[in-house]
Formats: structure tokens, C-alpha cells, sequence
């Protein structure tokens, strides 16, 4: 805490705590500590602390901390603070030090039983959550920050496999250059330097070359990420403060790699005899051809694998941005409101925003079509037990406001008073649920948890009040009993800049304090996939990556071959081999490994796809043109690398190769 005492900070209810943030934003640079401010237009907020700068890491986003006590209940909600039942709230437990959490969580059901009755008991579970195992855990809200494990255990790979690649393709380098400067080897073998020495110096370039580029990645890393964090919406940190943390790290992989890469030319080179390398006759060992073209399937299996992941990812995401969700996303614009407020002016502000010619329709929502909705044992008509369903609130005219069709019955209305206290709603699942027909469901008696108790008097069109991750479950929907604070507002297509501008005027005329929090369905929706977007994207460059490395490899490896076959290729000229035959002779080799690879990658790409899918409950099919494309993809790719070495060995004259023989 940068001010304030911790200890006493929230000792009263009209204390407040705030971050650096939010002193900076209304205080400038003089203390806040003392200051109030008004929370909601009600009574005033000491500021009794500022906390430190809060890192990004932080699961938990806060701007603003109050005391437990100085919680209203909303309106309507039948609940209390000190009722043990309302899990609305993450509740965070200090263990003294050796406190085993499974011991004490062993506990929890003898407590529980002093507070709630034997169905309840059955239907809870308690346990004890790590704090650094909340990012990666179950739950998954707009409040606490979450990640998806399994995309940090792929990409970790994917750049396991790319280093690897990437090594790979240095020493098929480092071997073409060494056939370049064989003379100069057999010379300093000739002239007396030893095995050791050779090795050394082969050994001695690739670890200067791999240690300079981590040091230059080093250098770059700060001012490359804000460029990344900003295209790929992420917010990844470096922290300057664990520089020799880093350089260790890095430049220890950088040496590995660095031997990696040239032992392997280091120990060919210096085995041979001077004689034969100053002959030239070195170049017709056989010797490591085969590991080479094993690397070389290995390698374009894996571009193949990336590059069908990439399509198939791609294909998902943009399956999952055009589905039919069950209502007009791309028409709805969300407004937040204080819900007392809301519901004192409800009438008036429908009224108003919904006698601008642009606006067709005006509802009040109870979410946002994020999950956000509780789950309460429904009893209904005909049950012996109650069952635990999704439940959401919303006002009259809401299914017209997003277009989901009522297909039996209908929804709440202005012409029927009694709605509000006992008219129940429920989606064509749940009707499915209970065995009813949409026409039958209507009428039937139904007891939602401890907040109403009515009669059923519409069925709607399923719709899909989650992400698509999730299948659609059967919803019950009540007229709100406690405050609601999303507006829906479904408009025409048009010029989007005037109509906010509109609707910003006529809001001003209704509550022209309350400021007019906008933003469209559309919009908001995105954020129930940013993680699958990111990784879709990070897919895509790594995909990219890994199709330059491999051109690159090949690239290393066709020089090697060709230095290997320029007196077969000469002679071939001589005869009257064409340009094209030429061409053939040194790619068809390399052509059938790479058809081979994608053969090989296809059974582990379709399960890997098929496997990745399973975290959604709608997805597009895998098809077969995403493995045709892959194939065709890097066999032209390849080709285009082949080609452009293979035509400078298929040029040379063959009088300057066979001169000497």
C-alpha cells in the first residue's frame, strides 16, 4: 500500500481503498488519502488508502476496494450478507504457516451442515483453490482473469519444435559452407593443424554466431513487445530487473545450440584425410545422408502439421464469429445503467431512446449473453425434486429486442400486470428437459429457487446465452425481482457515428448524470474468444516461421548436395542432359521426403484438430482440402527453393568442374 495504514484502511463502512490508478486519474498528483469521492450518486467514500501500482499479472482487475459490510443487496435479491448461501462472492483464506489446505478442506462439509439443509448439502461442493492455480482454473468470468492451459502446452512445443528447426537447418548451413571451404580445411590439415584445433574452430563460429543473435534478441525483446502485446492483444511484460536472469537463461540455450549445430560439421570435416578433401573425393561419402533425409521428413511433417493447424484453427474461429447465435448480434447496442435507477426511469427511457427513427426496438436484460447467469433448484410442475437449472431476468419485449421467435405462448408485456409476479419464461431446452411439448409447458405451475413462484407462459427458440463453447442448457427466465443494469437497444444499419450521437443527446434528457456506457453485442462477444483468437493468430506466425526455416533448411541442404553432385550434373550437360532433366535429377529426391512428410503428418494433424475441437460444442467438420492445401503448400514452397539452387548448379560450365580430371 502506497498510503494509508492496511490494518485499519477498511475498518469503517465508509472507508475506501483505491489503486495508484485511480488516485492519479481523479487526484492528479496531490495525495488522495483523506479525500472522498461519491460512488453511484449516494453518500460519500474516505479514502482511508492508495494501493501500490497493481501488476498486470494480476488475476483480480480492481479499481476500487469498500468493506465487506458497506455491501448493499440489490433489490429484490432474497438474500442477506450473513447468508451462507450466496456464492456470488470469491472468498479468499490466509492459512498460517504448515496448514496442510486438503486437511482443511476435509473439514468444510461438518461446517456446512450447521448452515444448510440435506438437499442443499447435496448439491455443494467446497475445496480449497491455490492462488497460483486461479489463472489456469475453472473459473471463467469478465472478472477474474483465466487462461487456457493447453495453448500455453502448445505453443511452448510449437517453439520447442521451431528452436529445434531452427538448429537443425544451422547445421545443414554450417555443413554446406564447411564443403565450401574444404580446401581451405585440407590446407590446414596438410600444414599441420590438428584434429582438435579443427574442431575447435568449426565448433568456436556457430557458438559466436548463436551467442551474437541471442544477444541482439535480447536487445530487441523491449522494443519489439509493445508492438507484439499491441497486434496480438496481449499483455506480456519484461522485467528489465532480471536482465542477468535472461542472458543466462538464453545464452546458456544459445551455447547448446551453438555445439548442437557445429559438431556435427566440426567432427565430419576433421576426420578426413587432406588428401581426399583437397581431391575433392570427400564429397562422395555417403555418410549422414540418411539422418538428413530423415530431419528433412521430420521437419516438413511438422510445416505440414502447423500449417493444417493454422487452417483448421482459423476455419474454427471464423466458424465460431459467423454462427447463429439465436438473436441479431450484430444489431444490439448494450447500454449499463445503475440498476435502482434503471428500474425508477425504465419506462421513461424506453420511451425516449426508442422514438429515434433508427431505434426498432428497447428491452432491459439481465446479463450479456456471457455466462454470467446463476444457477437455483427448480421445482416444476409434476417433479419430486428439485433440480439445479440456469436461471437469467429480463423485462417486457426483450425476445423482440434481440429477435429469438417465442414460439408457444408469449413473452412479458406491458398489458399484463400479473407478469411481474408470477409469469415464468423458459427456452425450448428447457421445455425438452421436462418432457413437455413447447404448447404443453404452458400454464404448468413452477417454483424458481427462493424467488418466485408462478406459471409458465412462453417458450422461446433456444438461443445461446454462453459462449459456443458450451451446448445450450436448459434456461428458466422470471421477471426480475431486484434491479437490472444492461439496456437493449436493437437499431437499423447505418451511419453508426450519428446514431450514438443521437442517442447520447436523448439520454442526456432523461439521466443527464449517469454517463451513456455503450458498447455493441458484437463487440462484447469477441471477448468470450479473445484467447482463441490470440492463439489462432500465434498459430499463424508460427506456422509462417516454420515455412521459412524449413525453405531455409532445404535451401542448406540442396547446396550440400549439389557441391556433392556438380562433376554427375557436368557430365550430364556434357551428354545432352536438358536444363529441365537437370532440375529434375537434383529435386526429385527432395519432393518425394516432403510428399512423404505430409503423408506422415496428416493421422497426427487430424487428431490433434479433432482433439482441440473438443473445447468446443460446436464446431466446423475437419475437411479434407485444409490436408490438400498443407501438401500443396509446401511442395511449391519447396519447389520455388529447389528450384532457385538447383538452377545455379544446373548453369555452371561444365568445362570449370572437369577441368582438373
Amino acid at each position: 500500500m502506497n498510503e494509508g495504514d492496511p490494518k485499519t484502511a477498511l475498518s469503517k463502512n465508509t472507508n475506501i481503498v483505491i489503486t495508484d490508478k485511480m488516485a492519479r486519474k481523479y487526484f492528479g498528483q496531490e495525495s488522495a488519502l483523506g479525500k472522498t469521492l461519491l460512488l453511484n450518486n449516494e453518500d460519500p467514500y474516505y479514502i482511508t488508502g492508495v494501493l501500490a501500482p497493481i501488476p498486470d499479472n494480476t488475476h483480480f482487475k480492481i479499481d476500487f476496494i469498500l468493506p465487506f459490510d458497506a455491501f448493499k443487496v440489490p433489490f429484490g435479491y432474497p438474500v442477506t450478507l450473513d447468508d451462507f448461501g450466496w456464492t456470488s462472492f470469491h472468498t479468499y483464506v490466509l492459512l498460517e504457516e504448515g496448514v496442510d489446505p486438503k486437511r482443511l478442506a476435509t473439514l468444510f462439509p461438518d461446517f456446512a451442515k450447521t448452515h444448510f439443509d440435506e438437499e442443499r448439502l447435496k448439491r455443494l461442493k467446497y475445496d480449497l483453490q491455490p492462488l497460483r492455480e486461479i489463472y489456469f482454473g475453472d473459473i471463467k468470468n469478465e472478472n477474474v482473469a483465466s487462461g487456457n492451459k493447453s495453448y500455453i502446452l502448445i505453443l511452448g512445443s510449437i517453439g520447442i519444435l521451431l528452436t529445434f528447426l531452427a538448429a537443425f537447418n544451422f547445421t545443414n548451413i554450417s555443413v554446406a559452407k564447411s564443403v565450401a571451404r574444404a580446401k581451405e580445411t585440407g590446407l590446414r590439415k596438410t600444414l599441420g593443424s590438428s584434429k582438435r584445433a579443427l574442431v575447435m574452430r568449426y565448433l568456436s563460429e556457430p557458438i559466436l554466431m548463436v551467442s551474437a543473435s541471442v544477444l541482439v534478441s535480447l536487445l530487441l525483446i523491449p522494443v519489439l513487445l509493445p508492438y507484439i502485446n499491441n497486434n496480438f492483444d496481449l499483455s506480456v511484460t519484461w522485467e528489465t530487473g532480471h536482465w542477468i536472469e535472461y542472458a543466462l537463461l538464453f545464452g546458456t540455450i544459445g551455447v547448446i545450440i551453438g555445439i548442437l549445430s557445429g559438431i556435427y560439421p566440426a567432427l565430419v570435416m576433421s576426420r578426413y584425410n587432406p588428401i581426399s578433401i583437397l581431391r575433392g573425393s570427400f564429397l562422395h561419402q555417403k555418410s549422414g545422408i540418411g539422418l538428413r533425409k530423415a530431419l528433412v521428413t521430420l521437419q516438413y511433417a511438422i510445416t505440414s502439421f502447423l500449417i493444417i493447424g493454422s487452417f483448421t484453427i482459423t476455419s474454427q474461429i471464423n466458424y465460431l464469429q459467423s454462427r447463429s447465435l439465436g438473436f441479431e448480434k450484430d444489431e444490439i447496442l448494450l447500454i449499463r445503467m445503475p440498476g435502482e435507477e434503471l428500474n425508477a426511469k425504465y419506462r421513461t427511457i424506453k420511451d425516449v431512446l426508442g422514438s429515434n427513427a433508427r431505434v426498432r426496438s428497447v428491452a432491459v436484460g439481465g446479463g450479456r449473453m456471457d455466462a454470467e447467469n446463476g444457477n437455483v433448484p427448480i421445482l416444476a410442475e409434476g417433479m419430486d425434486e428439485a433440480k439445479n437449472l440456469a436461471i437469467d431476468a429480463v423485462r417486457e419485449d426483450f425476445f423482440k429486442t434481440i429477435g429469438t421467435p417465442v414460439i408457444s405462448g408469449r413473452e412479458y408485456s406491458f398489458d399484463h400486470p400479473t407478469d411481474s409476479s408470477d409469469g415464468i419464461i423458459i427456452n425450448r431446452e428447457a421445455a425438452k428437459y421436462f418432457n413437455w411439448t413447447p404448447e404443453q409447458a404452458i400454464g404448468m405451475k413452477m417454483r424458481v429457487g427462493d424467488i418466485t413462484e408462478g406459471r409458465i407462459i412462453g417458450v422461446v427458440e433456444n438461443f445461446h446465452f454462453t459462449s459456443l463453447h458450451n451446448t445450450i442448457k436448459p434456461l428458466v427466465i422470471c421477471y426480475p425481482q431486484g434491479y437490472l443494469q444492461d439496456i437493449y437497444v436493437r437499431v437499423s444499419p447505418g451511419n453508426v457515428s450519428d446514431l450514438i450521437a443521437d442517442l447520447k443527446k436523448d439520454w442526456n434528457s432523461v439521466v443527464p448524470g449517469i454517463p451513456f456506457d455503450f458498447i455493441f453485442m458484437n463487440q462484447h462477444l469477441q471477448k468470450l474468444y479473445k484467447s482463441d483468437v490470440q492463439f489462432s493468430r500465434l498459430v499463424k506466425v508460427f506456422a509462417f516461421l516454420t515455412i521459412l526455416i524449413s525453405a531455409l533448411g532445404l535451401y542448406g541442404l540442396i547446396t550440400l548436395v549439389s557441391e556433392k553432385r556438380l562433376k554427375e550434373i557436368s557430365l550430364r550437360k556434357i551428354f545432352g542432359a536438358p536444363f529441365s532433366h537437370l532440375i529434375f535429377t537434383l529435386s526429385r529426391s527432395f519432393m518425394i521426403l516432403i510428399f512423404i512428410a505430409n503423408v506422415i503428418a496428416w493421422p497426427f494433424s487430424y487428431w490433434m484438430a479433432e482433439y482441440w475441437m473438443r473445447a468446443f460444442a460446436y464446431h466446423t467438420d475437419i475437411r479434407l482440402i485444409v490436408f490438400i492445401g498443407a501438401l500443396l503448400i509446401t511442395l511449391v514452397i519447396s519447389g520455388i527453393t529447389l528450384f532457385v539452387q538447383s538452377r545455379k548448379v544446373a548453369i555452371v560450365n561444365p568445362a570449370k568442374i572437369l577441368k582438373y580430371e
